[in-house]
Parts: C-alpha cells; structure tokens; sequence
C-alpha cells in the first residue's frame, strides 16, 4: 500500500538513526520510522518481542517474595532514561499550564489518526483490536480458538470486535463494573455479562476474581482496564497497578494451556510493573509489547500480548502469592482512604466535595503523609540480572518515550499554531482501515465551531467535537440523522445481520 500525501509541514523533531538504543534490538515495525521524509508522517508502530521456550525453573516460585516500602518519588532511571524521562516531564509540566478546554481540542487536531474511533463499532477500543489484530494477533488465522474471556472491558468494543471478525460461533464470558462502563446492548446471544459474586464487576475484589474459576478454562483473555486519575496523570501507573495485578490473576486461573493473552498497560518504569511484566514473560513463550498507531501517541497507553500459556492447570502457587499481593494492596488502601477521609472532616476549610473525596488520593499525598506502598513482588535483583529481559524493556522504553516526546512536542505546537498542519482525517481513516480490512465511514465531519462554548457543552463525552456521516450498504438512503453513538450501534446492528464472512477472507 502505497504512503499517503497528505501533509506538506511534517517536519522531524528527533533523528531515530543517530540514536545506537534504537536498533538495539530488532523491532517488528509494520509503519515506516518517522525520519522517512514523508509528507504524511505515519507514525511508528513500535513492537519489541520476547521469547521464552524453556519451562519454568522449578525454584522460580521461591523467588516471589513482597515488598513494601514508604512511598518516595518515582526512580526512572532502573528501567529506562533518567535524561529521557526528565526531559518528558519538562514537556508534560508545559502543557499542565494550557487550559483543559483548548488542550482537548488540540490533542485531537494533533493527532492524525483521531477519527481511526469513528467506524461500525461503538466505541475506540474494537478499531485498536482491529490494528492489534492487524499487527500481530491474526485472528483469523488461530486454531482452537473457540472461546475468550473479556475483562474490564465495557462497554464492549472488544467483544464486539471478535463476533464481528472471527464469527458467531464464539462462546464469550466478560466482567466488567456495573454502570456506566457495563457492556452496552445489544449482546450477542453466546456472551454472557458476569459480575462476580458481589454483583458489582469489581475485579480487583478477591471473591469476584477466583469465581471466575467456576466456568470453563478459555483460548483467549483480553483486558482492556483503565483507572480514572485525571487529578493526577503523571503516575498513572501507580494508580493502575492493582488492576493490572488483578486482570494477570485473572488470566492465570480462566487460561488453558497455549491460550493467549492480551493486556493493556500504560508506563512500565515501577519494579511492580516490570516484575508482573517479567512473570508474564516466564509463563508464556512469547511475549510482545506495542504501541499500535490507532492509540493517540501522546498518551502512554500500549499493550503486553502474550502467547501460549505455559500451564497445564493453573499456576496455584504464583496465584496464591499474586492473591497475598493483591490482599496488601487492599489493606494498604484502606489506609488512605481512611486518612484522607479523616483529614477532610477534620478540616475547618473543607467543603461537601472535599468530604466524598475518599477514593483518590494523589502520589504527592501518599508521600506527604509517609504511607506504605507495595514496590515489589518478586526479588528484584532476579529481574535486574536478567539481560535479555532488561535490554528488552530498557529499548522498549527508549523508542516509546523518544515517540511520546515528539507527540507532546507536537502537541505543543499545535497549541500554539492550531493551523500548523492540514490533515486530511478522511483519507488517513480510509488509508488505515483499508489496512485493518474493517468498514469505513465515508465521511466524518468536524463540527465548524469546535472552539465554542456551545459544541463544547454539546459535545461532552466520547466523540465529542465531530460528527458522522455514515454511508454503507443499508444507509445510502441517508434517512438516518442519529447521533454519532446511535448512528454507530445501529451500524453495527445492521452489519451483524448482514455479515458474510467470505467478504473478508
């Protein structure tokens, strides 16, 4: 497929070829580099692979041990770039200073690929498991994969995803929380909704995640969590973590033997977040960690998807120590919200919202009043002495913060000179989709007043600042004026009801 001629500025911002930790390791790379003068700037689609042949060492379980310590500033130089990582959060400190509003607009006119979301599904998600499955998964071409279990993945982009491409015949099973993230209707008659024994989704709830042992092992687990931390973004990763170590439970009790799993993740610079990482890489032959395009560059989301699960039952030893872990991070949580709800109550400037601010409290906090925090699973220095492991996380690391600070450089830009580029959104989903072979909307209009006050309110939530024009085989009429959500379902409805497979063989 041919390159796109889509924009005359593209300009680069960091050359990747004078930089030796770049081609430290070979990377499977379907998008070309970002310093091939192109006037549509693809962005790269970094991918880094691991294998793991050999069994299990017998004593590995003697070397999962906890670890806890007070909370201090987060160490970037362990697993990736002190100078990088610093110079990220120079960039990232800039734009805390722009206000929310014109940010919002802007992150989304910076990034090239933003109407990749606006397709036959309902939300982002099954348009990223459409590149993932592009790049690396392949579906289509997997045998005995028969059944999968969706975690955190309302309200199911996923799932959706799967029927679509891979047929009805699937047997599926997700858990996700109740309410606003629950899986949107309609479901498909072979998924089952389950919300663990408390009723609630909650999966980092322990009776919740083991009932999860009472159905049929599965050929696949896909978990696609997120935790809500706009009040404090630049640790992201520590607010996720016990999610993480949740969704990795989960898959060790549901998988069967040489079933595969796919995981989203966001920074990998704690020892926490490397060790589950590393486990990961001992229980499966093979492991792969990506950047897929269709996910805004700016952001430090990617995914871990692992390949044939080494068990033949589950692990009962790694899941009774990842359970203990999960057990201390409840009790330790427990603390701070206890602390912080008791500090609002006593404080005599605190209001109605200060008081109900029990579920958050920001890493500055935890330090300030010197609370405890899991650091590690595992022994750390049996990680740190494994080079293959840490070459491969150390690169990894280098390429996607390098990508991450051109995105932010560029956004920065964009803030300053909102008609800096001229990208064509049309042509880019077209060219994109036509690669992921999924239906493409054929037009997507930008609301004209996207600055204002009123398509700002108008436009709250997913999708906001943008409309579809959508044009398939049962829209031509153009009868339809729904908004973008409706418009979406009821594309996704219809296509089910029409699909022909063959169409996409």
């Amino acid at each position: 497929m041919e390159p796109l001629n889509i924009c005359n500025n593209a300009s680069l911002i960091y050359n990747y070829d004078e930089d030796p930790d770049y081609i430290k390791q070979t990377a499977i790379s379907y998008i070309p580099p970002p310093n091939r003068h192109l006037d549509f700037k693809e962005p790269e689609e970094i991918c880094f692979t691991l294998e793991s042949s050999e069994s299990l060492d017998v004593n590995f379980e003697k070397l999962l041990s906890i670890k806890t310590e007070k909370f201090l500033e987060l160490d970037f130089s362990i697993f990736s770039d002190k100078n990088d990582l610093n110079e990220l959060l120079k960039l990232k400190e800039t734009l805390s200073k722009i206000p929310s509003h014109i940010f919002q607009i802007n992150r989304k006119k910076a990034n090239p690929t933003e109407f990749c979301s606006v397709s036959i599904f309902q939300n982002r998600s099954a348009v990223k498991l459409a590149n993932l499955d592009y790049a690396l998964i392949n579906f289509r071409r997997k045998y005995n994969f028969n059944s999968f279990l969706d975690l955190c993945s309302g309200p199911g982009g996923f799932t959706e995803y799967l029927y679509w491409r891979v047929g009805f015949n699937l047997k599926g099973l997700g858990i996700t929380l109740k309410g606003v993230q629950d899986f949107k209707p309609p479901l498909h008659p072979n998924f089952k909704p389950f919300y663990g024994k408390d009723g609630t989704g909650d999966i980092t709830v322990e009776q919740n995640f083991l009932a999860l042992s009472e159905f049929d092992q599965f050929d696949f687990v896909l978990a696609d969590g997120g935790v809500a931390c706009d009040e404090d973004k630049g640790n992201q990763e520590e607010h996720v973590k016990q999610l993480i170590l949740c969704e990795i439970i989960s898959a060790f009790i549901t998988l069967r033997k040489d079933g595969d799993f796919l995981l989203k993740l966001f920074d990998a610079l704690t020892p926490f977040t490397v060790e589950l990482i590393y486990l990961l890489h001992k229980s499966f032959q093979k492991i792969s960690l990506i950047k897929p395009v269709s996910s805004r560059p700016s952001n430090s989301e990617k995914y871990i998807y692992c390949e044939k699960f080494k068990f033949e039952k589950p692990p009962l030893a790694i899941i009774t120590h990842l359970k203990t872990c999960n057990f201390e991070l409840n009790k330790l949580n427990k603390v701070f919200f206890d602390m912080n709800s008791k500090s609002n109550q006593m404080s005599r400037h605190s209001n109605s919202e200060m008081q109900n601010k029990n579920s958050f409290i920001t890493l500055s906090e935890k330090i300030e009043l010197g609370l405890l925090n899991l650091t590690d699973i595992m022994n750390r220095s049996v990680v740190l002495n494994d080079g293959k492991f840490m070459n491969f996380i150390r690169s990894f690391n280098k390429r996607f913060y390098l990508q991450q600070f051109n995105a932010l450089a560029e956004l920065i830009e964009f803030c300053n000179e909102p008609q800096k580029y001229n990208y064509d959104r049309n042509a880019i989903t077209k060219f994109y989709f036509q690669r992921w072979n999924i239906e493409y909307p054929e037009e997507i209009i930008p609301y004209q007043n996207d600055e204002s006050a009123d398509s700002r309110k108008r436009g709250r939530g997913r999708g906001r600042g943008k409309q579809t024009k959508f044009i398939s085989n049962s829209f031509k009429d153009g009868k339809y004026n729904y908004t973008q959500t409706n418009r979406k379902r009821e594309a996704a409805v219809d296509y089910h009801q029409n699909y022909k497979r063959s169409k996409f063989g």
